[in-house]
């Protein structure tokens, strides 16, 4: 008996690994909505990527971050323009994960090396952003 719920468990082991995958690829997708010019018409605003019960003051600190960021795109420019990346993501729950994110902006940048730390949290309509900090 022992031996057939050992196998049940392994069994359903990788169904579990293709999950987290599909929530991580879902995770990446959601924060390159970021990266979206802000006059593009598929841009939302950054409190839409928020929690309801999100700190308004992180709202606006991440609104400045992705403001200052669309201010540095220059279409004339030969470097990769200013965005944020996904490092990795870690799950603390099937609910809960932790992105760690980074500005690649090219040379001379001001954002350029921020690094960034998303807790996101997985709601009935996918995921959202439950807090943000930006570590310098």
């Amino acid at each position: 008996m022992k031996a057939i719920l050992c196998l049940f468990v392994l069994a359903l082991a990788p169904c579990g690994r293709a999950d987290q995958e599909a929530d991580r690829k879902a995770i990446h997708d959601f924060l390159a909505g970021l990266n979206e010019p802000r006059d593009a018409a598929a841009a939302r605003p950054v409190a839409a990527f928020f929690t309801s019960g999100a700190p308004e003051s992180e709202i606006e600190r991440l609104t400045r971050l992705v403001a200052a960021l669309d201010d540095a795109r220059q279409p004339w420019m030969e470097l990769d323009s200013p965005h944020i990346g996904c490092r990795g993501i870690r799950f603390v729950t099937a609910e809960i994960a932790l992105a760690d994110c980074s500005v690649a902006a090219g040379f001379g940048s001001v954002l350029r090396g921020a690094r960034l730390l998303f807790v996101m949290k997985k709601e009935p309509f996918g995921w959202r952003i439950a807090s943000f900090r930006e570590l310098r």
